[in-house]
């Protein structure tokens, strides 16, 4: 306890505890005076505040009504799913005939307004100039197209102009033409150069490498491979050679030389000609023997093919050696062991002359040469 004073005699010695003075009734204010009794009760005091605003006066408040949808909303629920089915049927509809009516306008105007020719070009197939023609000039073959300067771009077939030069300029192993976006006809071609001769009703006929009656002779054509022993029918200059009992197929086009022009936006014939190519049996036959000869070296120095039967095949090499060939089994080997014996070194001499016959093979395969010196 004794602690406990000595702690509150020093806080009280620090500050000092303020009280409240004492009422001096002499020199405090006289009470207020009580109102009387016909005063009492609530009085109405006016306060100076100034100009008021004045409201416009509010709108009534809207009436709530209950369990009433808008007009919008009833709208809405009286479409139904057929309906809005219909509604996009019809969206469709007018979708596909506006851009129907788009495509039909903008070919009106590509054949009317737009797309007009403004050059002619003649390259060769590698788009090189100036072009390698042949015996004609680059006037001729333009005129030949019959396409004029000012014409409407696609207002002519190309595959059927490429057909009909192709008759026009036999002299020509391929014509292509070409249509290309805005204003440009390209003519690419390759002249034909003469390798074979054959004998047909209507003579001799001059021939490209890919077959292409190039013209006609009553002669045989001098340092020609001569192809004799084929029914043949009666050619026309500037068509592909063709058999008798050839029929005609829409595989047999000619797609050589076929560059991919079209994707730079050209439009072309695929490969000229008045008429396709034979692919019969007898004509694949004859190219694959012609082909394994300029594979073994032989071809320049053959003189003569021999295919009045398929079970006799025969040629003459340089004009001094028969080869009897036989069927077409085992072709390749064949000429390949031709060649060997040929130009070999134990072979035969570049002066003999005679028949090498290669057309019997042994039970093992290999094949049981014969020359017959003469």
């Amino acid at each position: 306890m004794a602690k406990q004073n000595k702690k509150t005699s020093r806080r009280s010695a620090r500050r000092p505890v303020r009280q409240a003075p004492l009422f001096d009734q002499n020199t405090a204010p006289p009470p207020p005076r009580r109102p009387s009794g016909r005063r009492r009760g609530m009085q109405q005091i006016e306060l100076d505040l100034g100009e008021v605003p004045v409201r416009s006066a509010a709108p009534p408040p809207a009436r709530k009504t209950r369990n009433r949808p808008s007009r919008e909303k009833a709208a809405r629920r009286r479409v139904t799913k057929g309906e809005m089915r219909r509604r996009r049927r019809n969206r469709r509809i007018l979708a596909g005939l506006l851009i129907c009516a788009l495509i039909v306008t903008g070919v009106v105007l590509s054949f009317t307004v737009l797309f007009k020719v403004e050059t002619i070009t003649v390259q060769n197939l590698d788009r090189s100039t100036p072009a390698d023609t042949g015996p004609y000039t680059e006037e001729a073959i333009t005129a030949a197209l019959g396409v004029a300067i000012g014409d409407q771009l696609y207002s002519f077939n190309a595959e059927e102009k490429a057909a009909a030069m192709a008759l026009d300029f036999p002299l020509l192993e391929t014509v292509q033409v070409y249509q290309h976006i805005p204003s440009s006809v390209i003519i690419r071609v390759q002249p034909a150069v003469a390798a074979y001769c054959i004998q047909t009703s209507a003579g001799w006929a001059t021939l490209s490498e890919k077959f292409k009656v190039m013209e006609l002779s009553n002669s045989q054509p001098a340092g020609l491979l001569s192809i004799v022993g084929m029914d043949v029918k009666t050619p026309v200059p500037g068509t592909f050679l063709a058999l008798d009992d050839t029929q005609p197929s829409p595989e047999t086009a000619d797609t050589s030389g076929q560059d991919a022009s079209a994707s730079n936006g050209d439009s072309a014939a695929p490969e000229s000609g008045a008429a396709a190519e034979d692919r019969s049996e007898d004509m694949i036959l004859l190219r694959q023997i012609l082909d394994a000869l300029l594979q073994e070296g032989l071809l320049e120095k053959t003189t003569r093919l021999d295919m009045t039967s398929l079970t006799e095949l025969n040629l003459i090499y340089d004009g001094r050696v028969t080869v009897l060939l036989g069927t077409a089994n085992n072709l390749e080997y064949k000429i390949q062991f031709t060649r060997s014996i040929l130009l070999g070194e134990n072979g035969l001499a570049e002066t003999d002359r005679g028949t090498l016959d290669v057309s019997h093979i042994r039970e093992d395969g290999t094949i049981r040469p014969v020359f017959s010196p003469g």
